[in-house]
């Protein structure tokens, strides 16, 4: 009937909007958070259009310092943001290059970065 094929049409592009909606706002997160590091003018506001979702590759990699509370110190790590957004933190850039298990594996929805401690 009519209706039941209104629904399967909605439910199917609902389902199609969510997938994109999902990927988008990975890389509208990432953006504000960028932002607010590196500074500069604001994010882009348009849904993102790609020919490829760059599959396999870094969208962002470098050290980082990590403060650890339970010695108080800081130490010096690896940082990898791959294709899906995802913040991995490596004890080193080598153990990142030998494929060896993240020690912080952080996914970027609902965080804030801070550019100072106060």
């Amino acid at each position: 009937n009519r209706r039941e094929m209104i629904t399967g049409r909605t439910r199917r592009v609902m389902r199609d909007f969510g997938d994109l909606y999902e990927q988008q706002y990975a890389v509208a997160l990432f953006n504000v958070v960028r932002f607010e590091i590196e500074g500069g003018g604001g994010g882009q506001s348009q849904l993102l259009h790609r020919k490829d979702p760059l599959a396999g590759r870094n969208i962002f990699s470098g050290n980082l310092f990590q403060y650890l509370e339970e010695n108080r110190k800081w130490r010096n790590r690896f940082v990898s943001v791959p294709s899906g957004y995802t913040i991995n933190l490596y004890e080193s850039k080598s153990a990142h290059d030998r494929g060896l298990h993240s020690k912080v594996s952080i996914d970027c929805a609902g965080y804030k970065a801070l550019t100072s401690m106060e």
